[in-house]
This record gives C-alpha cells, structure tokens and sequence, in this order.
C-alpha cells in the first residue's frame, strides 16, 4: 500500500475503534477467506447475513469521522467562483493550516459524491506530505485537465477510506451470492457482453445502494485493478443509471473457495 492508503486505513481504524467496533475491510478479509463455493452457492447461509452487516457497516458517517473524530471544521456554501480557475467545477476545497474543508452545495445533491468529496478533502488536512501551510486553497475538481500529485495522492487516501478493497470484493461476491449469479462473469468476463450487462443490471446498482458509493469511483477502481478495460469504463460511464441516492425518470457453478475466485485482486492490494 502507498503511504496515503496507508496513512487512510490508520485514520479509519481509529475511527472504528472509536466506534467500539472492527475496521470493516479486516472483518471483509477474513470473511472472504472462510467461505467456499459448492454448486454456484456459498456453502452456509450464515455467510449472506455477515456479509450484508459488515457492507452496512462500511457506510459510515462522513461528517461525524470529520467533526467529531478529527475536529475538522466543515463548512458548506457555493464553490462556483473556482470553476474558471480549475477549469472544471469544483466540489471542494481544503485550507490545511486553519484545518478547513469546504464543500459546494451542489456536492449535498448527490450523497456519493458528497462522502468522497469530503474524505478527499480530508486527506490534505491529515496527511503529512499534503497539509504543509500554503499560501493557496486546494480545489478538489475529479475533472480538471490538471490532477497533480498532491491530488492523487488525496484520491488514493479518498479510495481507501471509502471502498476498500476486502469491502468491494466482498461486495460483488455478496450480490452475485443474492441474485444467483456466476462470480466469474463479473470479474473475468467483465468485459464481454454478458459481464457488462450484469455490470448495468445488477451489480452497480447494489454496491451505490447498499455502499453509498459512486458507480464513477466503482468503475475507476476496477480499471486500476484491471477488470475492466478502458472501453468497459467509458461504457459504464456512458448512461444514465437510478439509484437510491439519485432518481432519474442457467449460470455456470462455481467449485473453487471464494479466496481463489477473487485472486486475480491480490497482486494488486498493495497500489
């Protein structure tokens, strides 16, 4: 893991522990690591229920992680005057020195892109090689022509304390579980026609539900994990998808434990 994942997953423990309880993605890894599949169904029920209670745990409450466990000033009001500067619109910003965060108003529209707008923001508060003093605020615009390090840097802190990894691993073997779907088409088949229909008729919709996460960040990270390929991701981003956040007018089995059906994301947990 890179410093800023790093540097996430402390502050997210610390968070939970706070909380009284376990850092969701350890609860994720473990559970993961238990289950076995027999005929294209886990093996003991039980599973589905702790895997929905450590999903609904992963949902935690952005503005109590900032006020109340960082004692983070969070401010919300316009950001509009940013966007010429950015050249994109802007959803936040960060003052380190005075331990701010802004967010735009029009961030609170869609719950999704609130909670990762405020987490990125945090990161430059919090990390070390991003909250020295300056003299200038930093704008948080996913897509300005101009990202720089700092800025991924605070998406990869973003990432992980949003969704990570063990978390939307174990979700997509949760929904293929529930729907009675073949694992091995959302992950190794993501990029033919049946895996990106099911992509679009199940398995976006499930995690934004039941994650608050954006189907943007999903697609983003399965690219960087290398599920889905460049023109899978402009696909996915191409349409308009309903969600509970935002509303808009035989399968083959598998055999092998669930561990091994999900191995193709191992090599790429420490990014």
């Amino acid at each position: 893991m890179t410093p800023a994942a790093n540097a996430a997953r402390d502050l997210m423990i610390g968070y939970y522990d706070r909380c009284g309880e376990e850092l969701p993605a350890i609860d994720a890894d473990e559970l993961i690591g238990r289950i076995r599949i027999r005929n294209g169904r886990w093996e003991n029920p039980i599973w589905r229920e702790q895997a929905e209670q450590i999903l609904n745990r992963s949902f935690f409450d952005v503005d109590d992680l900032v006020e109340n466990h960082l004692s983070i000033r969070l401010i919300i009001r316009p950001l509009y005057e940013y966007d010429v500067i950015a050249g994109a619109p802007v959803f936040g910003l960060a003052r380190p020195a005075s331990r701010e965060v802004t967010i735009c108003e029009r961030a609170e529209g869609y719950e999704p892109l609130y909670r990762t707008t405020v987490v990125h923001e945090v990161a430059h508060v919090v990390l070390p090689s991003l909250s020295r003093p300056r003299p200038r605020v930093l704008s948080y615009s996913p897509s300005s022509p101009q990202r720089p390090k700092e800025e991924k840097e605070a998406d990869e802190f973003m990432h992980t304390a949003i969704l990570p990894l063990p978390v939307l691993e174990l979700g997509i073997a949760w929904i293929a579980e529930m729907h009675g779907l073949n694992l091995h088409d959302a992950l190794a088949g993501a990029n033919t026609g049946r895996g990106r229909f099911q992509w679009r008729e199940v398995y976006f919709q499930n995690l934004i539900d039941s994650l608050c996460v954006s189907r943007h960040l999903i697609a983003i990270k399965l690219k960087g994990l290398g599920v889905f390929s460049e023109a899978t991701l402009r696909y996915h981003l191409s349409y308009p998808l309903p969600n509970r956040w935002r509303k808009t007018s035989q399968w083959r089995p598998l055999r092998a434990p669930l561990r091994k059906t999900l191995s193709k994301f191992g090599e790429l947990r420490q990014t």
